[in-house]
């Protein structure tokens, strides 16, 4: 899941929405619902731990650091998308 949550954060801006969960209704409750638990249908560990720590604003947009390669600073994270590598080449770093 990692890579495609990097790919997301790359190229993310306002009104932008990304889900992984495409084979689930909105009413299936596959997105975070603190607010009424009982009707979300995805486990609490569903959702990448670094989704619950502080990513702050965007520092700027992604950069291009090789072929099929891009980096994004954020406030207190750094974001890797490596396509040739997606699994061991991204990343989501906190600061």
């Amino acid at each position: 899941m990692l890579a495609c949550d990097a790919a997301f954060l790359t190229v993310a801006q306002p009104n932008v929405w990304f889900t992984q969960a495409v084979w689930y209704g909105d009413a299936q409750g596959f997105y975070p619902c603190p607010d009424h638990p009982d009707t979300c249908a995805m486990p609490d560990n569903f959702y990448a731990d670094y989704f619950k720590k502080p990513l702050g604003e965007p520092k700027g947009p992604r950069k291009k650091v090789a072929d099929f390669k891009w980096t994004r600073e954020f406030a207190h994270a750094t974001v890797t998308l490596d396509l040739n590598n997606p699994v061991a080449g991204s990343s989501v770093e906190f600061h």
